[in-house]
């Protein structure tokens, strides 16, 4: 199925038209890595791109609804592909009280940890997030308002921070892109355009063209053991 195929399946089967661009754009990146008997886990509860991946993949495919700061209940070793689309964002620190007044990102490290722990070596941990770096996260900021795409998330970030996060846990070979898929947020090109300004001001050479609204990262479990 291509790119423009899966979007109109979105398009026709998921209510909650805001993602349909994200989930595309999702498919056409994992869809080579997409075998008949790829196990595949779902972090944060069963999405429409699940839905979709049933219909039209043989996939062994599951999910995880739980606290995701604890154990998934996943046989170790088993996932080949791990998706964590839209839930790092939403992961609280775990509740200790030495750390009641910072963030620590002691949830997010622990999610990491079990999915690591799930995959097959050379497994594929998939991720995408809002980018708190992104042009309209930024012109939310310059107009006075608070920076984040959607205020009840518990943490938004930026891409060095997935990479950091990811490279942490033990994951090899980590990349990561931006792409705008929410639509800009109804921005006016104008608006992009001055924000771009800014950044064509200021910003470090390691952030040029990371400024799209949704961030991409995919990262393996190393086939032997890290020395």
């Amino acid at each position: 199925m291509t790119y423009n195929e899966s979007l109109a399946w979105f398009i026709d089967n998921n209510s909650d038209a805001v993602h349909n661009l994200r989930y595309a754009r999702t498919y056409d990146f994992l869809r080579d890595n997409l075998k008949t008997d790829s196990r595949i886990l779902e972090l944060g509860g069963k999405s429409a791109f699940s839905s979709f991946l049933s219909s039209h993949t043989a996939c062994t495919l599951s999910n995880c609804d739980s606290d995701l700061r604890g154990g998934f209940g996943v046989f170790p070793n088993t996932q080949d592909i791990v998706l964590c689309m839209e839930v790092i964002e939403h992961i609280k620190d775990l509740d200790t009280v030495a750390d009641l007044a910072v963030f620590t990102g002691s949830g997010i490290r622990n999610m990491l940890s079990e999915s690591f722990i799930a995959l097959r070596p050379g497994g594929m941990f998939f991720l995408t997030t809002p980018n708190v770096c992104s042009h309209y996260n930024v012109f939310r900021l310059v107009r006075g308002h608070h920076p984040y795409m959607y205020q009840p998330h518990h943490r938004e970030l930026a891409p060095r921070d997935v990479y950091q996060y990811l490279d942490a846990a033990g994951f090899v070979d980590v990349s990561f892109w931006t792409e705008d898929v929410w639509a800009k947020h109804h921005m006016p090109n104008s608006d992009i355009v001055s924000v771009q300004g800014i950044f064509d001001r200021t910003e470090p050479v390691d952030m040029k063209g990371l400024r799209g609204d949704c961030i991409f990262a995919v990262g393996y479990k190393p086939t032997t053991d890290r020395a």
